[in-house]
């Protein structure tokens, strides 16, 4: 089975560094570095899951979740942060998945791909 990932970022480093890792744990990912872009492509694919910052100049990784359409064609939707006081927001919110929060490491980024991996018959 075949993973898509959209990694959205306004900082490059981290998309860049995010993409590689999920590209080395067999994942397809397309990058957006703003809301906007991620929402247009969104809009014109489908993506197994979206690991999207919190904070980016044009939004927030929430006005990301809240362009989606709802389930069942949803994809999987992480959080990303390197804030520590935006480490625990969206945590009870309907439709956050995961959350990573930067600098991630491979081993973080391997549990929550293991949390919210969808099933094989699920994509």
């Amino acid at each position: 089975m075949s993973y898509t990932a959209l990694v959205v970022d306004d900082e490059i480093v981290s998309r860049l560094v995010l993409s590689h890792m999920l590209r080395r744990a067999g994942w397809t990912v397309t990058e957006a570095d703003d809301v906007a872009p991620a929402v247009a492509l969104t809009e014109a694919r489908d993506f197994t899951a979206i690991f999207s910052d919190f904070s980016m100049p044009g939004g927030t990784g929430i006005d990301l979740l809240n362009s989606l359409p709802q389930a069942p064609n949803r994809p999987l939707f992480v959080l990303v942060t390197g804030v520590v006081e935006h480490s625990s927001v969206g945590r009870d919110l309907a439709g956050v998945d995961g959350h990573l929060t930067k600098p991630i490491s491979s081993r973080a980024l391997a549990e929550c791909l293991a949390g919210v991996r969808p099933a094989e018959s699920d994509r």
